[in-house]
């Protein structure tokens, strides 16, 4: 497993690799996995350098089918791009985490298999229960996710490199949420970037579905398990792209590679608009917070008082107050009408209201 970042705090302390030397001078990776006092001390640490909110963690997975050989170049693509000195790869790793795990089925690369572990099993249906003896790569990740939740770091994203043998062009593959929560919009805002930012990647093809022979798979499990959003399958075709006519591009290395470098430029994109998200909801609790402080209050006459426990008059009052009217004030005419009851008030009904009870 490789940790990407900037200034990363942990026991083993990253080292901004040279510019070009990639592949010989790789970010060292870390072979064993981290205790809850250590992710602990690595927010402590977090918060008291860059301030109360530390930094979220991205885990970026690929090859859990031996099979889908483009998911590797995807990852090299990805990896080359956010080690590199660009602008915007070097704002991505000040601002997250990123955990990499460039091949989930070993074993079944080295023996040649096309979807299965050496022990016979799609390790891409046991994230609900993985056995850390036959699965133990799976074991690994579930492990430091729940170290990751139990020591209060937030998981921003699990992105899981894939190959497709039957759709075109790249595609993604997220859990499912009603219509009326914020994460419906919050979970296909990536695949939106994407695809604004290049042909290869086809967002109407996208499926966030909860299928249920696919609810042990790894996004849906993470997203169920751990409450991580952006839990996506980014499935790439092994044969070709579509352009805007519709005209068939094979897929080559070179561009598996430059959808990698069109995911770091994505996640760039989308933490901005995270950020300035946040801003926003800070604004509008700042704006309310003033409308709900109470206004001093300001002393009424008693002319102004109206009470409303004595404001309806019984059946029996207002059967007298008219006997009245009738008998000895028939030619007094009330003054306006009340705006409350509907009623007219002059001076004898503004006695049964409570208000100038003298001049009846």
């Amino acid at each position: 497993m490789l940790t990407v970042t900037s200034n990363i705090l942990s026991p083993t302390q990253y080292v901004q690799p040279p510019k070009q030397d990639f592949l010989n001078d790789l970010i060292e990776g870390e072979t064993r996995d981290w205790g809850k006092g250590e992710v602990c001390a690595l927010r402590r640490e977090a918060a008291r350098k860059f301030g109360s909110e530390c930094r979220k963690v991205l885990v970026v997975a690929a090859r859990i089918h031996p099979g889908e050989v483009c998911g590797s170049h995807v990852m090299e693509g990805f990896l080359k791009f956010v080690c590199s000195s660009d602008p915007e790869a070097i704002e991505l790793r000040g601002r997250l985490i990123i955990k990499v795990v460039p091949m989930m089925n070993v074993d079944g690369v080295i023996v040649g298999n096309y979807r299965c572990s050496l022990s016979g099993h799609d390790l891409n249906r046991q994230f609900i229960a993985p056995d850390p003896k036959l699965h133990p790569t799976v074991s690994a990740v579930k492990t430091m996710l729940r170290d990751f939740r139990d020591g209060g770091v937030e998981v921003e994203g699990y992105i899981d490199l894939h190959g497709h043998s039957v759709k075109k062009c790249v595609f993604a593959y997220g859990p499912y949420y009603p219509i009326h929560v914020d994460r419906y919009v919050r979970v296909r805002i990536l695949p939106k970037l994407l695809a604004a930012q290049t042909l290869m990647f086809r967002y109407s093809a996208c499926r966030f579905k909860q299928e249920r022979f696919k609810l042990n798979t790894a996004r849906l499990v993470i997203s169920r398990e751990f409450g991580v959003v952006n839990s996506l399958t980014l499935e790439s075709s092994f044969y070709s792209f579509l352009d805007q006519e519709n005209k068939a591009f094979e897929f080559s290395s070179k561009f598996y590679e430059k959808m990698g470098e069109h995911l770091v430029r994505a996640l760039v994109q989308y933490e901005r608009l995270m950020i300035e998200e946040r801003l926003i909801k800070l604004k509008r609790q700042v704006k309310n917070q003033k409308k709900e402080k109470v206004p001093p209050t300001i002393q009424k006459t008693p002319r102004q008082r109206h009470h409303k426990a004595n404001h309806i008059p019984t059946k029996g009052q207002r059967t007298q107050l008219h006997q009245h009217m009738q008998v000895n004030d028939r030619s007094a005419k009330p003054e306006r009408a009340c705006g409350q009851c509907n009623k007219a008030r002059g001076t004898l009904w503004r006695g049964v209201c409570g208000r100038a009870r003298e001049e009846v």
